[in-house]
């Protein structure tokens, strides 16, 4: 495969990949078989080949099952990468699982969380976004009456959370310079015949609307991008002052309200927008915000006021402003077993059987396992050992009938719902504990402590099964 430095799709490629932060990564191109990212992978391999570049490359194609050619799409892709000799991997995904509003946005978190799966640690996904992608995003956010962070559009490399670095090399590019690329080339490319459908917006911006408005303005969609780069350089300096308004605060911080209710309305809105964008959850409408803010603000003092935004909810709790999703009720799930009836008893060996338990709306998970010697060691983290009889029945659940408790830590009794103010844990978040009973009795908070009647003090755990609690709790 020849090349030529001059061509455009390749300046953008060399350029994208000489990124110092680029330096020593593997690319995962994301690969449907259509045009654009044919285009790209037919450059990328192209200037592999001449030496032009030294990045491993793998090719990841995504099948989402929607169309009746999806699976000749699939093979079409297979057969490709083997003639440019770049390592293929297909993964089938199942949408109905999927979160989304709409087909479109389940299909692109399919693809996002397709690509944290498979993606190593040192590479960096690219996808073949390009000039006209970027202006149909800005149309389509303007439609929706974004703000900066939707008016920026898509970023040439972006560190996505909970996915990783991706990178859109081409997003300079016009879908006609790449259509010249593949002519010129002779290259095939698969066809979706749903790209012609304008139900979708995406494709009645790409077919009816924007075809008319660069016949009057050739450049519009370079203009576009121009505007989407500033609007990227505004949302920076926002969030640098969101950060100076939040006091540097951590993701996982909730916001000091003393502070925060002395800034404008307008500062108030910009840094909730910053943790919105930290915590990963979608952001409500400016109205419901400012309609939440004045019920925290005018709140009486001894209220804890709790609003739901959209699938989030904004929670006052002493002076503290915290943003959550909107949780599932999960107060009645409980789970019981019995030691000697469910596979966690000891084998005598040392080693046992364990019982893993996936806790409800994402809460993670927990597990049980009988072991043989009492450690000699109690390190701290996440496991716990507690002392029961050898025929004992277990019951996990996520609520408590306020009983009296002595934690191993404590000199005296104290009711459980006193113990869990001590220990700071918010109302919200009290039925989203693992509460831990005994034969009905209750035991210990899991990730937190165990009752003094079940510590492996030497009397209490003398003819008693010990019994190792490992939690991986995620309290988003």
């Amino acid at each position: 495969m020849n090349t030529d430095n001059s061509n455009p799709v390749y300046e953008a490629l060399i350029a994208f990949l000489n990124r110092p932060e680029l330096a020593g990564k593997s690319l995962l191109l994301g690969y449907s078989g259509g045009l654009d990212s044919q285009v790209l992978l037919h450059a990328l391999a192209a200037l592999k080949a001449q030496g032009k570049i030294n990045t491993n490359i793998r090719a990841i194609h995504i099948n989402h099952g929607l169309s009746d050619n999806a699976d000749a799409w699939q093979s079409f892709t297979k057969e490709q990468c083997a003639t440019f000799k770049i390592p293929y991997q297909a993964v089938r995904v199942d949408l109905t699982l999927q979160q989304g509003g709409g087909i479109e946005e389940k299909a692109r978190n399919a693809r996002y969380q397709t690509f944290a799966q498979h993606c190593e640690q040192n590479a960096v996904i690219v996808t073949a976004h390009h000039l006209d992608d970027q202006a149909e995003t800005v149309l389509l956010a303007l439609k929706r009456g974004a703000g900066v962070l939707g008016l920026s559009a898509m970023q040439m490399l972006r560190d996505l959370p909970g996915v990783g670095l991706i990178g859109r090399p081409l997003l300079d590019i016009s879908r006609i310079q790449l259509t010249q690329y593949a002519e010129h080339r002779g290259l095939s490319w698969v066809e979706d015949e749903s790209n012609q459908d304008t139900k979708f917006d995406r494709n009645f911006l790409r077919q009816r609307v924007l075809p008319l408005i660069s016949a009057r303005w050739q450049n519009f969609a370079t203009s576009v991008s121009k505007s989407a780069q500033i609007q990227q350089q505004t949302q920076q300096l926002l969030e640098e002052v969101a950060q100076t308004d939040l006091q540097m605060s951590l993701a996982d911080q909730p916001i000091v309200l003393d502070a925060f209710l002395q800034l404008s309305h307008n500062r108030q809105l910009n840094a909730l927008r910053y943790r919105f964008k930290q915590l990963q959850i979608r952001m409500p409408e400016q109205k419901q915000l400012l309609q939440a803010l004045t019920q925290i603000e005018t709140a009486a003092a001894d209220k804890n006021p709790q609003i739901k935004c959209s699938s989030a909810v904004l929670r006052r709790y002493q002076g503290r402003l915290f943003i959550t999703p909107d949780y599932q009720d999960i107060q009645n799930w409980s789970k019981t077993v019995s030691l000697s009836e469910n596979g966690i008893a000891e084998t005598g060996t040392g080693e046992t059987g364990a019982l893993q338990f996936e806790l409800p709306d994402g809460l993670g998970s927990l597990t049980l396992e009988a072991v043989g010697i009492i450690p000699k060691q109690i390190g701290q983290g996440d496991c716990q050992y507690i002392a029961v009889p050898a025929d004992a029945k277990i019951t996990l659940a996520c609520r408590h009938d306020n009983p009296v408790c002595k934690p191993e830590d404590r000199a005296h009794s104290r009711s459980l719902k006193k113990v869990l103010q001590e220990r700071g844990i918010p109302p919200w978040l009290r039925t989203r504990q693992i509460y831990l009973y005994v034969d009905n009795k209750f035991a210990a908070l899991a990730g937190h402590f165990v009752c003094q009647d079940f510590t492996l003090a030497t009397d209490i755990a003398h003819n008693k099964r010990i019994i190792k609690l490992t939690t991986n709790l995620i309290q988003k």
